[in-house]
């Protein structure tokens, strides 16, 4: 296991944001060696705005030992916990299994992952010994590796796997990014802290990584098991309802629907078929598109709809619904209805 220069960088990025140092007993997940000389860590904490130096050793160019690199930093007491001792880690314990050591429980100021989850199979058991060991107001920080990294680990996580269990488990979440490590520069991905609920673009052919720090509270738990947000959004929204009541409308024979984007592909892919049936086409302002058939439909141009029986349901996503209904609200006068899915900017449905 191993504490990299990215995450040393984004440990002191860490302390900075929440206005603190570190203090306290610290616990690492596996004996860490660190990935860097003397020069760098005083490098990267002076540019961190820390009054922080390692002295020479007259060993100028060799990699710095765990004690010496956390004490400079602050913490007053170190732990190391691995399932063997092969690496002279202090207290041997299998993080697969729950029962930790009464003494360890409650104990820690701050755990720090650089790199170990990912081995231990029973990642769900590691949460709750991390849960178990720390204190109140006590900072888990990990860094992950997320793709790229082929059998490295049992797992290689997504970056929604960590920020939506800490959410559900009401963990305070003060830092959340993914970056990548090309050229031995680091590339932040964003954003991330707010919402994870798509695809993160990476660098190719780079190793990418999650790092995060989150505070145990006084409500957190380690038991609640979260639904992926990009789908819970989707059960929490009133868009079946909005949809089972436009169908369902009789009297009402041509329902349009205007949008040809990925939002409306992926309602179509899901959708009934007696409510495709339902569709006389697609609406479009591209050119390039009407006239055309596209998912079975035929795609006409806003002009075209004239009759008063006619429904227009705005299938974009969320955050274009206002802008969409904006190009056809004036359709309405003519008697012709327009349902929005969603009312209000924000996140997508899926």
């Amino acid at each position: 296991m191993s504490f990299t220069r990215p995450a040393l960088k984004l440990l002191i990025d860490h302390f900075n944001k929440l206005g603190k140092r570190p203090y306290g007993k610290l616990l690492t997940l596996g004996k860490l060696a660190m990935k860097f000389d003397r020069d760098y860590f005083n490098r990267i904490c002076r540019a961190g705005g820390w009054d922080v130096a390692i002295s020479d050793t007259g060993q100028s160019g060799l990699l710095l030992s765990d004690e010496t690199v956390f004490n400079a930093l602050g913490f007053e007491h170190l732990d190391s916990m691995d399932y063997s001792d092969y690496q002279w880690a202090t207290i041997v314990h299998d993080l697969n299994d729950i029962n930790i050591p009464e003494e360890l429980v409650n104990k820690y100021d701050f755990i720090l992952d650089g790199g170990t989850i990912e081995h231990i199979f029973n990642f769900s058991n590691v949460l709750e010994n991390v849960f178990k060991m720390l204190k109140t107001d006590g900072v888990f920080f990990f860094n992950q590796p997320t793709f790229q990294n082929l059998n490295h680990g049992y797992y290689n996580f997504s970056p929604c796997l960590f920020y939506e269990y800490f959410k559900a488990n009401n963990y305070d979440i003060n830092t959340f990014i993914a970056y990548s490590v090309f050229n031995n520069f680091i590339y932040i991905a964003d954003p991330i802290i707010n919402d994870i609920c798509g695809h993160i673009p990476l660098i190719e052919n780079s190793n990418s990584y999650i790092c995060g720090s989150v505070t145990k509270t006084s409500k957190s738990s380690f038991n609640v098991i979260p639904q992926q947000g990009m789908f819970s959004k989707g059960w929490e929204s009133d868009y079946r309802k909005i949809l089972d009541d436009t169908f369902n409308i009789s009297g009402k024979s041509s329902i349009y629907f205007y949008g040809t984007g990925g939002f409306c592909t992926d309602i179509l892919r899901v959708m009934p078929n007696a409510y495709k049936n339902k569709i006389v086409g697609l609406l479009s302002r591209e050119p390039e598109e009407i006239g055309k058939k596209l998912h079975g439909y035929i795609v006409y141009s806003i002009d075209e709809v004239t009759s008063s029986d006619s429904i227009i349901v705005v299938a974009t996503y969320k955050p274009n619904q206002s802008i969409v209904y904006d190009r056809i609200k004036h359709l309405e006068s003519k008697g012709i209805k327009i349902v929005r899915l969603h009312q209000s900017d924000g996140d997508g449905w899926l």
